[in-house]
């Protein structure tokens, strides 16, 4: 972790005032600038990747020292995982096609809110790994829908917007586990997974502001 921090830092200042270029306008003083809604949208990616992470990173251990699994088995059932978010996203192409994005994403937060209803709630190991799946399926299109929506947002500017959209994700992934971690120490292991349904409230009400925002948006445009 340590050699990762040290690569990215020297990144950093390598290419920290490297401009990125954009087809299309940008503000007064020629620097590209990006809308609220994409920022908003780019907060609820955080809350995406940090709910991916909190349980992929968390899962053997949860399994483990809270359901009861011996640590083989706990490792093992963690990988129904995996499979679930490769399920998800696989599935996610075929789903697109028959409902919106703006319409599954809240579908994808009330699976996964369900699932971990299950997961957690559930001291048997077989409810737990079937919840464990459930959670899988419904994370697996939060990213995906959520980099689509701030890239949107951003219009002209999608290259600035990816850029930006990459560190989201590398800030939850640093941060959200260690999080889970420290919580963990103080109040067990159990309760300190309730931080997900935490983040999937706070990613809902990213998706809300940032649809409001970009009607807002098209309505001034319109006018």
């Amino acid at each position: 972790m340590l050699v990762d921090v040290a690569i990215g830092g020297m990144i950093g200042l390598w290419f920290g005032r490297t401009p990125l270029s954009d087809s299309a306008a940008t503000c007064v003083s020629g620097r590209p600038s990006l809308p609220v809604a994409y920022w908003v949208y780019w907060c609820g990616l955080v809350m995406a990747v940090a709910i991916e992470f909190s349980i992929l990173l968390w899962a053997p251990e949860y399994l483990e020292h809270v359901v009861g699994l011996s640590t083989a088995s706990a490792a093992g059932a963690a990988a129904v995982f995996g499979l679930a978010m490769l399920a998800g996203r696989a599935a996610g192409s075929g789903l697109l096609r028959r409902i919106t994005a703006e319409r599954l994403f809240p579908l994808a937060l009330l699976v996964t809110f369900l699932g971990f209803l299950m997961y957690w709630g559930l001291d048997r190991p077989p409810g737990a790994i079937v919840g464990l799946f459930v959670l899988g399926l419904g994370i697996a299109l939060l990213d995906p829908l959520t980099i689509s929506f701030a890239i949107g947002a951003a219009g002209a500017r999608s290259d600035t917007a990816s850029a930006r959209a990459a560190l989201a994700g590398s800030l939850a992934l640093l941060v959200t586990p260690a999080l889970l971690g420290g919580f963990a120490d103080k109040v067990g292991l159990h309760l300190a997974h309730l931080i997900v349904p935490g983040l999937v409230v706070v990613a809902l009400i990213c998706f809300v502001v940032g649809q409001a925002l970009q009607g807002q948006a098209m309505l001034h445009q319109s006018g």
